[in-house]
């Protein structure tokens, strides 16, 4: 019987022989050929895949402080608000 995903998983992370190295593929396609390259693990981030579509960030930049300042005081717009 094999193993499930997750056994596997705690069998790579608590090994001593070896280092794993996990990877973020950007797309299925290359999730494919890094498994056929040997690649032992991946992961997935919703962002990524989101932002290779949409062109979005994962995430929304915020002022830095040191950012200009309108006339009432507050941080210039940001469309990501």
């Amino acid at each position: 019987m094999s193993r499930s995903p997750s056994a596997r998983l705690q069998q790579l992370i608590h090994r001593r022989d070896k280092v794993l190295a996990v990877m973020h593929p950007p797309s299925a396609a290359h999730a494919r050929l890094m498994e056929q390259a040997g690649v032992e693990a991946l992961f997935v981030c919703t962002g990524g895949v989101v932002g290779a579509y949409t062109g979005l960030p994962m995430s929304a930049p915020r002022p830095s402080p040191n950012a200009s300042r309108s006339p009432a005081g507050s941080p210039t717009a940001s469309p990501f608000r």
